[in-house]
This record gives C-alpha cells, structure tokens and sequence, in this order.
C-alpha cells in the first residue's frame, strides 16, 4: 500500500501500525535521508528522517484476518521571521512574514502547511497571500505604530517546534514634506514685469513724441534789415534792395 505525506518539509515522518492480530513482514522504501524499522507483536513502527519524496511505500502481512490502525504523525521544525515595507503611493505597509523548516526551506509553498499556518497582527488573524514562498498581509495606519505579528499553526495530529513565532514590528509612516506654495510669489513677479512693461511703453510714447516734435518746428534765425544802395539815373531815383 502507498502512504502520501502530503509534503516533504518534515524532519521526521513515522508510521505506526496497530492491530489486534500479529503483524508480520513489515517493510517501508522511500527516498529519505534514513529509514530505521521497528515491529513487534500486534505493532509497527517506520521513522523516515528528511524524507525527500511524499509517496512512501508500505508492506505488511497480518497472522489472521482482522483490522489495521495506520498512523502518521510528522514533526516539523520551523523558524518565523518578520520584514516590513512601505508603499507611499497606497499609504500601506505590507508585512512579509517568512516561514522556513530545519533546511531553510520556505513551507508557505505547501498548500497543506499553508491551510493550516496564520498570521495574527495584535491577536487578530489577518489573510494573505503567497509570492515566492512569503505571506504578504498588508497593514494600514497613517502614523508610526509598533504591532504585535505572531504566526500559529493548526497543528491536527503534527509535533510542531517554533522558533520565533512572536515579534514586534515597528511600522514608521515617513515623513512628507510639503511642497512650498510659490502661488503669491508669481503673482508678485507676474505683476513687477506688468508695471515694468507699462513703463517702458510709456517712455517709449514719451520719447516718439519728443522726437516727432523736434523734426516739425521751423527755427527762424535773427537778420539784419537789408541795406538800401542809391542810384541817380538822370531825374528818377530808385532804391534797390
């Protein structure tokens, strides 16, 4: 028969058969780091250390006919750290929360670890989603908080060892600065250029009409009063200027 260890991110598997009758001929392959095999009258045991393939194949007999209680119980010994990041575009911190087990192999890539692992943020169970073998849960607050993450496990008939399950993370809102308001400085050089404009188009006007009247007048310069030449032809006397 075929058991299925449904991962291969345990440290230890063991199979353990039960029985009212005798139990005979008891043999497990599977790829694995070692194999060791115990049995006795009416049990079995199988410990698979690192196991590196989930279908684990199984052998037995029974002295008489009668029922089998098959068992498996995986131990697993895991590791939680906690990373932060900020997204200013959103206003949200996303909060990465990575799992790994006694290989540094990350397990939130199991869908069976992944159903039964939360993340709790001030002992509220929040949801999140799996890239790349980290849960991003994303946190909202728009001021510089500590909260409390903490990663449990549904354990259901697993020997589960945590290492850093619970830490403090400080989330800190960075601060914005404002952008300067230059509205009344451009209304003030906007309009020192209108009243230097204006001025210059009143000189401008001042300056053609001084020019336009210099080239109009008529200058009349002071004479003398002609002076008058006598001549005598005969009787007549004229004067010729």
């Amino acid at each position: 028969m075929t058991v299925d260890l449904q991962d291969t991110y345990m440290q230890n598997a063991k199979i353990l058969l039960v029985s009212g009758e005798n139990i005979e001929d008891f043999h497990v392959t599977g790829q694995c780091e070692s194999l060791n095999m115990l049995q006795g009258n009416k049990f079995a045991v199988a410990e698979l250390e690192n196991p590196l393939e989930r279908q684990i194949t199984m052998d037995y007999s029974l002295e008489n006919r009668g029922n089998v209680h098959i068992y498996l119980i995986k131990e697993y010994f895991l590791k939680a750290d906690m990373e932060k990041s900020y997204t200013s575009e959103e206003g949200t911190f996303t909060l990465k929360v990575n799992v790994v087990n006694h290989q540094d192999k990350p397990v939130l890539d199991s869908e069976t670890l992944k159903n039964s692992i939360s993340v709790l943020i001030d002992g509220q169970e929040s949801s999140y989603e799996v890239e790349n073998g980290t849960a991003l849960v994303p946190y909202q607050t728009d001021k510089t908080t500590n909260v409390n993450v903490e990663v449990t496990t549904q354990t259901s008939g697993n020997v589960i060892h945590y290492i850093e399950t619970t830490d403090m993370v400080e989330l800190t809102v960075p601060v914005v600065e404002e952008e300067p308001d230059y509205t009344v400085l451009w209304i003030v050089i906007i309009s020192l250029c209108a009243v230097a404009l204006l001025l210059s188009v009143l000189y401008e006007r001042k300056k053609q009409k001084k020019n336009d009247g210099e080239a109009g007048s008529i200058i009349i310069e002071p004479s003398e009063p002609p002076v008058c030449q006598s001549m005598i032809f005969q009787d007549n006397w004229q004067c010729i200027c």
